[in-house]
Parts: structure tokens; C-alpha cells; sequence
């Protein structure tokens, strides 16, 4: 879903003092071209926080894509000249505890159908947990040639505090947290893209230096849906549509259950609105091409 430029970060939280993530890099300013990109995202976080959404070594690296560093660090995504969105349907962390106390099913294939019926591309960023929780549904999505998969870490703990109640990784395990989520997509797929979506938006310099050796691109956010925790289907459809933007990023979430219990009854509306403002849903593979291509 493209958005105007927000100051939300992933997840649906707006940023905070006290260390939270920054939000995602603003889109280049264009023209807004009819048939202009929009990149759908789903990412799949493996617990639950309120506002947005044993490792090993590893000497394997993907083609050096890594994050371009901003003023304050946060990832940018490559300028085009296209208009593109993102919709980021995920999963968050704390719903760990939510599961362990009742037992509570955090995925929401409805979200997955919407997408499916619609023909729209999505990027999913998945927790290496919530793969190994779901993998029949991991399975579908890696099956789905309007999907692609990149990685939201294995544990999905904070890879940068305070982070919406996550425990923090220590630094020396954030690379190999990164590459063992990895190892878990290509259980599914042989041909992850080599995205990565820090857990909650939550990163600095220290994390970004951490994890370069990997050779990930980092994905950023724009827009936040609000979806998380929502009680209004047309609170998150507005906050969507009013927000889009060129080359924006949309983040949502496919937990379901009372995280995100709106999601999936909100995407119609979304993505009909998206495309009647010319805004055309793509992947970030499609969003990152260069324009030419």
C-alpha cells in the first residue's frame, strides 16, 4: 500500500524517545505516474508488542546488497521512478507469552487469501520460529509465485533496546541469528531474497556494523497501518490511503488473533484504493529495480 511519507515505525507504533527504532527513509518526491509501483510486504514476526508487530556460526554470505547507512542510521531503499508502496502484513514477538499461556494460534491465512484473490505481491519478512511453528503456512507462501520470502531474524529478540518489551540479542549473536533464520527459509525455498527487517524496527549503528558481515539489505518502513492492536477497520484503510506515497513502505501484519485481528478485512479496501490512484503493488525485488529494467 503506497503512503505518504510517516513518522510511524514498523509495526504501527509512532517513534518514541528512550532508543526506538526511527522511522524508514522518506521515498524520493515524483510524480505520481499512473501504473506507478506498489510493494506489498508481509513480514511474519513470531511475537506480539503493542505498537507495531541456540545460534550457530555461519561463513556463508549473500552478494554484497548491504544497508546504504543514513544520517542517523537507518536502512534506505534505492531511489526509482516509480511510485512504490509496501504493504508488511508480519508477525510479532511478544506473542510468544500470548501462546504459552493459552495456547494462542498466531497466523492469519485470511490475510494470505486477500492477497491471493487480489493478485497482489507481497514481500513476507518471517521469524525463523514462527516458520518452524507454521510450516505448512511457510510452505504456501514459499509455493506462491506472489510472494517472496526474506528474513525478520530467527528469534525476533531486539537487536537494539528498548524495543517494545523484546529481551535483547547480544550483539555477538546478531549475525548468526540473522543467518540461522535464513537456514530455516531455505527449508522452504531456494531462492530467499536477501532482505532482512530488524525485529520491531529496532536497530542502531552498533546492530547495522554487527550483522554487515551477512551481506544483507537492510529493508526500512515508511507507513505504519495501524493494524496492529486496531479496532477500526476504517481507521487502518484511512491511515493507509491518507499516508501513501511514492515509494512508500506499508507495513502490516498476518498474526491475526486479538494482535491483529482487522487486517485481513482491511485489505480490500486498501488495496482497491491504492490502485485507483495509479499505485500498482509489487514486491521489494520490484521496488528496489532499477527503472530502466
Amino acid at each position: 500500500a503506497a503512503r505518504r511519507r510517516v513518522r510511524h515505525r514498523a509495526g504501527g507504533g509512532a517513534p518514541t524517545d528512550g532508543g526506538h527504532c526511527p522511522p524508514g527513509p522518506r521515498p524520493a518526491t515524483r510524480a505520481r505516474p499512473r501504473g506507478a509501483r506498489v510493494v506489498v510486504e508481509a513480514r511474519a514476526d513470531h511475537h506480539d508488542h503493542p505498537h507495531h508487530h541456540d545460534q550457530h556460526d555461519h561463513a556463508a554470505t549473500w552478494p554484497a546488497a548491504g544497508p546504504a547507512h543514513r544520517d542517523r542510521p537507518r536502512p534506505d531503499r534505492p531511489a526509482c521512478d516509480r511510485s512504490h508502496v509496501r504493504l508488511q502484513p508480519h508477525r510479532r514477538h511478544d506473542q510468544g507469552a500470548r501462546r504459552r499461556q493459552g495456547g494462542v494460534v498466531r497466523q492469519n491465512v485470511a490475510v494470505i487469501d486477500e492477497l491471493d484473490g487480489m493478485h497482489v505481491p507481497a514481500t513476507f519478512f518471517l521469524a525463523g520460529k514462527w516458520m518452524e511453528r507454521y510450516p505448512d503456512t511457510t510452505a504456501r507462501l514459499a509455493a506462491d509465485p506472489l510472494f517472496e520470502l526474506g528474513s525478520h531474524s530467527y528469534s525476533h529478540r531486539a537487536f537494539h533496546t528498548p524495543c517494545y518489551g523484546l529481551g535483547g540479542l547480544p550483539v555477538g549473536e546478531m549475525a548468526a541469528d540473522v543467518m540461522q533464520s535464513f537456514d530455516v527459509l531455505r527449508r522452504f525455498t531456494d531462492h530467499p531474497v536477501p532482505y532482512f527487517r530488524f525485529p520491531g524496527d529496532c536497530y542502531d549503528r552498533t546492530s547495522l556494523a554487527a550483522i554487515a558481515s551477512t551481506h544483507v539489505a537492510v529493508i526500512g518502513v515508511d507507513v505504519a497501518s495501524g493494524d496492529a492492536f486496531g479496532t477500526s477497520v476504517r481507521a487502518i484503510v484511512d491511515t493507509v490511503l491518507s499516508q501513501a506515497h511514492n515509494g512508500s513502505i506499508v507495513v502490516m501484519h498476518v498474526t491475526g488473533g486479538n494482535t491483529a485481528p482487522l487486517t485481513a478485512d482491511a485489505l480490500p479496501d486498501i488495496v482497491t484504493g491504492l490502485r485507483a490512484r495509479g499505485y500498482a503493488l509489487v514486491t521489494v525485488t520490484d521496488l528496489l529495480r532499477p527503472a530502466a529494467q
